[in-house]
């Protein structure tokens, strides 16, 4: 189920969020390369050809969630970026970091975890 529910694409926006350009461009490369193989593997050993195929019922609303979740990670994305320009130093005097909790809120409650 966690790997159904990670998303490569969003992962790499995140890591576009280090300061280091080439340190968030390795991480991510190393994230995406073990999630391939953590799927492959899984795949291989379930014998099927796709996550969740047990829970197809699991399987549906996890993706009718990634209709919700995927533009709020995307929005959260933005409002880091939005809090680190005003002040990095001070980010809770940012008038963007209310939005970005609830957007952490809003990712949390939407997978049904910490996110």
């Amino acid at each position: 189920m966690a790997l159904s529910k990670s998303d490569m694409d969003i992962a790499r926006e995140y890591a576009g969020l280090c300061v280091d350009p080439d340190t968030g461009k390795h991480v991510y490369g190393l994230i995406a390369s073990e999630h391939r193989l953590s799927v492959d593997c899984i795949l291989e050993v379930a014998d099927t050809d796709r996550l969740l195929a047990e829970n197809p019922a699991l399987a549906d609303s996890l993706h009718r969630r990634d209709a919700y979740l995927g533009p709020l990670n995307y929005l959260q994305v933005f409002l880091l970026r939005k809090v680190r320009e005003i002040d990095p130093n001070n980010p809770a005097e940012s008038p963007w970091m209310k939005p970005l909790l609830r957007t952490i809120n809003a990712i949390a409650a939407g997978m049904r975890n910490t996110g």
